[in-house]
C-alpha cells in the first residue's frame, strides 16, 4: 500500500535505500560520545555511528538487548531535546511495547514489568537490562523471534518521543546490497492509497475506499479504480464498528499476496482481486494539465530535487503565457521529500518570507526564507490537500496559510514533520533516523503531530470518485471561477 510514511514496510525499504545512495537530508554536526557503563563501569556498549562501517564478509550480530542500549544511548546524545530528554520515558516506552508484544505472542511473562526508575540514565539502564535478561532467558530459543522481541522494545523506545521522524529501520534481509524491489529506478508495493490513510489516525468512516492508485502499479493492474470500496482483506474487515483495524490494514505493507474484495459504486459490481506487492515504474513527480477558466493544474507527488523548478516549468509548458488566471496545487498523497524544496517552491508565490523555523531544542530558532532566485507566479493559488500530506507538503501548506499566499482545500494534513534527519547505523545493521532540529511553522506554531487545517473542508466520496468526479478539485475550481 501507499501512505503510512512513518509505519510502513515501504517506509522502512525507503530509508534503507535512502542511507544507502547517500540522499539522506540533515545537517553536518560532530557526534558526542555517549556509552553505557556494565555493573563494573567498563563500557560495554559501542556507540551508534554516522557511517555504516561494516567489513565485507564480517558477520553482523543479531538485534539484541545491546541493539537496545545502542538506540537508547544513541537517543540521550543525539536526540535535539537529548540533554533534557526523560531516559524514563524511553523505557517506559520500550516496556510497553515489549509486553504487547509478549502478550500478542502468547510469550507474556511475570517478569515483564518495568522495575524501578529515577532518572539517572546509566543505573536505569541496568535495571531494565536485567529484567530484560529474566524475559529473554524465557523466549523460545529462536533468533528470529528473540530478534523481532528486541526490535519491538526498539520501536517502543523511538515511539515514546512521538515524533515520526524518529524511527529504527531493522536490518533488511540479505538481497545482494538492495532492499526488496529497490532494483533499478522503480518503487516497490501495491500503489494504492486508501480513504483510512487520509483519515484521523485509527479512526475512519467506513466505508474504506482507494482514493488514490499509481500508473503501472500492481493495484493499476489488478483492474483497481478510484473509488473502490474495500470490504475485505484476506478475508477480514478493514473496518469494524467505525474503526479502521489496523492490524487488518498492515497486511497491505507485507510482501505476502493479499486478497482483495471490493464493490464498485458506479455500477454495483463485486469483485474479488490478488495482488501482490511487486516494483513499478515511479509516478512522475510533476504533472500539469490546463483546467477551464485559463487555470493551470499541477500535481505534485514528491518534494524531489529541483521540485520548484519541474513546478515553474511545468506551469510554462502548458503555453498559458498571461491569459493565465490561477493555479491548483495538488498535494494530495504528497509524502514530503527535500527538506530544501518547500522553501524553493514557496518562493515562486512570494519572496522575503520567512517560511518556517529550524528550532534546535534549546529555544534558538533558525529562519527559512523563501528562495528569492525564483520567478514570481503573481496570481491567485489554491493547495489541494489531505491526510497524506506529510513532511515537506506540511512546511508547505502550513506556509500558504500563515502567509496568505492562497487557500487550502481538503482535509488536514498528516502532521509528520521534523527538520532535516541523520541516519545512524547500529551494531545488526540497522539503521536510527533521528532528526537534527524540530521544525516549527512560519509563525512559531507546532504542525507535527497536529497539521494544519483547510480553509475550506471537503472530503473525497467513493461514489464521486468511481463516477469520475474530484468532489476536491471541482471547490478548488469554484474558488477561482473555474
Amino acid at each position: 500500500m501507499k501512505g503510512r510514511p512513518c509505519s510502513s514496510a515501504r517506509a522502512r525499504r525507503i530509508l534503507h535505500l535512502t542511507i544507502r545512495l547517500g540522499l539522506a537530508c540533515g545537517v553536518g554536526f560532530t557526534p558526542s560520545p555517549h556509552t553505557l557503563a556494565g555493573p563494573a563501569g567498563a563500557t560495554a556498549v559501542p556507540p551508534c555511528r554516522r557511517s555504516q562501517g561494516t567489513v565485507v564478509g564480517a558477520r553482523i550480530p543479531p538485534t539484541t538487548v545491546t541493539t537496545i542500549a545502542q538506540v537508547y544511548a544513541c537517543l540521550l546524545a543525539h536526540y535535539p531535546t537529548g540533554s533534557t530528554l526523560d531516559d524514563r520515558v524511553l523505557l517506559h516506552g520500550a516496556m510497553a511495547a515489549l509486553a504487547t508484544d509478549l502478550a500478542r505472542h502468547g510469550w507474556d511473562q511475570s517478569a515483564a514489568v518495568l522495575p524501578p526508575l529515577h532518572g539517572t540514565p546509566a543505573a536505569d539502564w541496568r535495571a531494565f537490562r536485567q529484567t530484560y535478561a529474566i524475559i529473554a532467558a524465557g523466549l523460545p530459543r529462536d533468533g528470529r523471534i528473540r530478534a523481532g522481541v528486541a526490535q519491538a522494545a526498539i520501536n517502543g523506545m523511538t515511539a515514546s518521543l512521538h515524533d515520526d521522524h524518529t524511527r529504527y529501520a531493522p536490518p533488511l534481509p540479505d538481497t545482494g546490497g538492495n532492499p526488496p524491489g529497490a532494483a533499478g529506478q522503480g518503487d516497490f508495493g501495491l500503489g494504492l492509497r486508501l480513504s483510512a490513510d487520509s483519515a484521523l489516525p485509527d479512526r475512519t468512516i467506513p466505508p474504506m475506499f482507494i482514493i488514490g492508485i499509481d500508473p503501472g502499479s500492481p493495484a493499476d493492474r489488478a483492474g483497481l479504480r478510484l473509488g473502490d470500496v474495500i470490504t475485505a482483506i484476506n478475508g477480514l474487515p478493514p473496518v469494524v464498528a467505525g474503526v479502521a483495524d489496523q492490524a487488518v490494514l498492515a497486511q497491505l505493507d507485507g510482501p505476502a499476496t493479499a486478497r482483495l474484495m471490493a464493490r464498485r459504486p458506479a455500477n454495483g459490481r463485486v469483485m474479488t482481486v490478488s495482488v501482490t506487492p511487486a516494483p513499478y515504474p515511479v509516478p512522475q513527480p510533476v504533472l500539469a494539465r490546463i483546467l477551464p477558466g485559463h487555470l493551470a493544474y499541477v500535481r505534485l507527488t514528491s518534494f524531489v530535487d529541483n521540485t520548484a523548478n519541474f513546478v515553474v516549468a511545468a506551469v510554462d509548458g502548458l503555453g498559458l503565457g498571461r491569459h493565465l488566471r490561477g493555479v491548483v496545487l495538488d498535494l494530495r498523497g504528497n509524502e514530503g521529500g527535500s527538506a530544501a524544496e518547500p522553501p524553493r517552491l514557496l518562493g515562486a508565490f512570494a519572496h522575503h518570507k520567512i517560511v518556517a523555523y529550524y528550532e534546535d531544542g534549546r529555544g534558538h530558532r533558525t529562519a527559512i526564507w523563501t528562495d528569492d532566485a525564483m520567478p514570481v507566479l503573481d496570481v491567485p493559488l489554491v493547495v489541494l490537500i489531505d491526510r497524506g500530506c506529510a513532511s515537506a507538503c506540511d512546511v508547505t501548506a502550513a506556509a500558504v496559510r500563515d502567509l496568505h499566499l492562497g487557500r487550502l482545500v481538503g482535509e488536514r494534513t498528516a502532521g509528520d514533520v521534523a527538520g532535516p534527519a541523520e541516519p545512524w547505523f547500529l551494531g545488526d545493521g540497522g539503521v536510527l533516523q533521528i532528526p537534527v532540529t524540530f521544525m516549527r511553522g512560519a509563525k512559531g506554531e507546532i504542525v507535527d503531530g497536529i497539521g494544519v487545517p483547510p480553509d475550506e473542508e471537503v472530503a473525497a466520496s467513493p461514489a464521486a470518485l468511481s463516477a469520475g468526479r474530484d468532489l476536491v478539485l471541482e471547490r478548488a475550481l469554484a474558488d477561482l471561477g473555474g
